[in-house]
C-alpha cells in the first residue's frame, strides 16, 4: 500500500485542546529507510517535553506503518495542520524548545 505523508505539523488524536500548548503536537521531518531491517520510520520532533526531549535528544523516529495505523473506531492517529494560525503558533512552540541542533550527542548503548 502506497501512502503519502508531508511534512510539518501534525495533531495525534491524545491533543486535549484545554492541555499544555504543544501537548501532542508533532513536527514531522521526514521519511528514512533502514535496508538492513527493511523498515522505514517517520522522523518527527514533539512540541512538548516529552521524554525523548527530557533526554535531550531532537528527534524521534516511529515505523510509518504505525503512524498510519487507525484507530479501533476508524479515525487516523495523526491530523495534519493546515491552519496557517496554528502552524504560526507551533512554529514558535518549536523554536522555544529547540532553540540550538546538537553538535555532540550522548548516547547509551545495550550492554554486550
Amino acid at each position: 500500500m502506497d501512502v503519502q505523508l508531508q511534512k510539518g505539523f501534525y495533531r495525534h488524536f491524545k491533543h486535549d485542546p484545554k492541555g499544555d500548548p504543544g501537548n501532542y503536537y508533532y513536527e514531522v521531518l521526514n521519511v528514512a529507510h533502514n535496508k538492513d531491517l527493511n523498515l522505514s520510520v517517520v522522523c518527527y520532533r514533539p512540541l512538548y517535553k516529552s521524554y525523548v526531549y527530557e533526554l535531550g535528544r531532537q528527534w524521534d523516529f516511529k515505523p510509518v506503518a504505525d503512524w498510519f495505523k487507525p484507530l479501533p473506531d476508524g479515525n487516523t492517529r495523526y491530523t495534519l495542520i493546515i491552519d496557517r494560525d496554528e502552524i504560526k503558533q507551533l512554529e514558535q512552540l518549536k523554536q522555544n524548545l529547540y532553540t540550538t541542533e546538537p553538535h555532540v550527542l550522548t548516547i547509551t548503548l545495550p550492554a554486550a
